[in-house]
């Protein structure tokens, strides 16, 4: 399935220009800004204190009631407090404007999501801004992009603006500007717009889809009158939501316009992700891009640049959170059957494509510095596979998550050459896991020793089996998604024959003595590769290499078998033996 994020943003990619965004208060809230209520209680405060009320007012709205005999009004509470426009305009500086500290502890201006949403704008995928905030926070992230905003701000604003088709960028401010006085905040001031207001809205309701971020719904009843009261349905409309809980009104709203929730954890991330995926987007120039392709063009971006480093690790990360959730309903309590078996094994690989294609990208393309990210992915991947009571097959086959993506790093490394790398992959470990060392339990040799007859089965022509069906399967599927590994078929099969050998190797490493007796029985951690050394000249002549170049070989110069040729030839020579004798069984 599609993630809702990469849907809008191929809709706002498809669709340029036809979105408006609704802005509520989440937005400048999370700048520090307060609402126009809550500027209005503390001018209540105000008010109650120099009137000499000394007891601390708990409810300001009820007292204001109480003492004065009348609904709280924005407008008079300010006037009784500032009698001139400049003394208004001091009065409302404080609660807006940021001071030197402000901007040096970062509140009160533009953030992440202003900046993301004006990069839109500056290249022409958001024309109109609507928005209940009253600060200018939006207007100045757009200026400092570039772009001059037409600012619609009251009603005469409104019937006297350009048409919306020869302005670049509108901003319209259903709740006025915080240096007018006429800002609407109450909940009588917010029960209906003027009929300038009210056109205007509905011709942008009626011609543009619409983005709602940061705006709960429940007060602006003259807002959502004209959101419900549009017939036409011409584009999505999209709501995005802390989790992707819409409550009461909001979902009420967003079932009559059959609005597509979208899950988000704050607008920041909402927008900065959404910037970049259309710009992975642009770059892709495909108007129906992959969800793995356009992952991969944002990788492709990030690697290079040290100052995207953040933005690569909620990325990776925020994919394997996807990853191990689509696979958590997975449990070990479930029946066996054969249908099920197949049905988990394609669930784990659906729900790893993505990073695959990451892994591999980034195995090969990664600066040094950035390679312990893709260790602490794979990492987080087997959290899948702490032990647990249940079905023991069930259990086993969890491990083949991040073997997917396991191997995928690994032929990222090993075609670029990147034995060091490549090494680290190999000595991973994690405390959850029987012996700490991952290799030893995520090669498909001693993975699945409880479903080797279900691998073996699992689409061989009828009547015969796979004799390395687990490697079999991961070489045709990463050979099919990430085809730029390698030249053709063969130079990948080839690029594969080198890391099952060099992963066999490095677990012969770990598990045989400097003394041993080559005619003793070994375990080999098999893989396709032991049939293939028999027909392929270029990897036994790759490894013959190593005779000529010795320590200079380049995993043997990469600390691989520790370090020493000696080693590596008596491993090869173990290597060889095993692939020979388990070749005549």
């Amino acid at each position: 399935m599609i993630e809702p994020l990469v849907s809008l943003a191929h809709s706002l990619h498809s669709n340029k220009g036809v979105y408006a965004l609704l802005l509520g208060s989440g937005l400048s809230r999370a700048a520090s800004i307060p609402t126009g209520w809550e500027i209005t209680l503390e001018l209540i405060r105000r008010i109650a204190a120099a009137e000499g009320v000394e007891d601390e007012i708990t409810d300001p709205e009820a007292w204001f009631r109480q003492a004065k005999g009348e609904d709280p009004d924005y407008s008079r509470i300010l006037d009784t407090l500032a009698r001139t426009p400049e003394e208004r305009r001091a009065v409302l500086h404080g609660f807006i404007a940021p001071s030197p500290e402000d901007v040096e502890t970062g509140i009160k201006i533009p953030t992440t999501a202003h900046r993301a949403i004006a990069a839109l704008a500056a290249r022409g995928y958001i024309r109109v801004i609507i928005t209940t905030n009253f600060d200018r926070l939006m207007e100045t992230a757009l200026r400092d992009a570039g772009v001059e905003p037409t600012v619609i701000a009251s009603p005469d604003d409104a019937s006297g603006a350009v048409p919306l088709m020869h302005c670049t960028c509108v901003v319209l401010k259903l709740h006025g500007d915080y240096l007018d006085t006429r800002i609407r905040n109450s909940p009588p001031e917010l029960a209906a717009y003027d009929p300038r207001l009210d056109t205007y809205l509905d011709r942008v309701f009626d011609e543009f889809g619409l983005i709602i971020v940061g705006w709960s719904g429940d007060w602006d009843e003259a807002l959502r009158a004209a959101i419900a009261r549009c017939p036409t349905r011409r584009f999505t409309t999209w709501w995005a939501a802390i989790g992707g809980n819409l409550q009461g009104r909001a979902r009420d709203l967003a079932d009559s316009r059959r609005a597509q929730v979208i899950p988000i954890e704050n607008a920041d991330r909402l927008f900065d992700q959404l910037e970049q995926k259309i710009l992975s987007l642009e770059e892709l120039n495909n108007s129906h891009p992959l969800s793995a392709k356009l992952a991969v063009a944002e990788v492709k971006r990030y690697i290079p640049d040290p100052q995207q480093r953040i933005r690569l690790h909620d990325l990776v990360f925020g994919e394997v959170r996807i990853a191990t959730n689509q696979v958590s309903d997975l449990t070990n309590q479930d029946l066996w059957s054969v249908e099920e078996f197949r049905r988990r094994v394609s669930r784990y690989e659906s729900a790893s494509e993505i990073l695959r294609s990451l892994a591999a990208t980034g195995a090969q393309w990664c600066r040094e510095e950035d390679e312990s990210l893709w260790c602490e992915a794979i990492r987080r991947l087997c959290l899948t596979c702490r032990d647990g009571a249940g079905f023991t097959a069930w259990m086993e086959l969890r491990r083949y998550l991040p073997m997917l993506v396991l191997f995928a790093a690994g032929l990222g490394a090993t075609a670029a050459c990147r034995y060091r790398f490549l090494k680290r992959l190999f000595e991973l470990s994690a405390p959850y896991i029987e012996n700490k060392i991952l290799l030893d339990r995520f090669l498909p040799a001693t993975a699945f020793r409880e479903l080797t007859q279900e691998w073996e089965l699992l689409d061989a022509p009828p009547g015969q089996r796979h004799t390395t069906p687990v490697s079999d399967r991961l070489n045709a599927l990463i050979k099919r998604e990430i085809p730029g590994l390698a030249g053709n078929d063969d130079d990948f099969d080839e690029l594969f024959d080198r890391l099952e050998v060099l992963a066999a190797l490095s677990y012969l490493n770990r598990t045989v003595s400097q003394d041993f007796d080559i005619n003793q029985a070994i375990f080999l951690p098999w893989g396709r590769f032991i049939w293939r050394m028999q027909r392929s000249e270029a990897i036994r002549a790759w490894l013959l290499q190593a005779d000529t170049e010795r320590e200079s070989w380049p995993p043997i110069a990469a600390g691989m078998f520790n370090g020493s040729f000696n080693r590596f030839s008596q491993l090869r020579t173990v290597l060889n033996v095993s692939c020979a004798q388990r070749l005549r069984r």
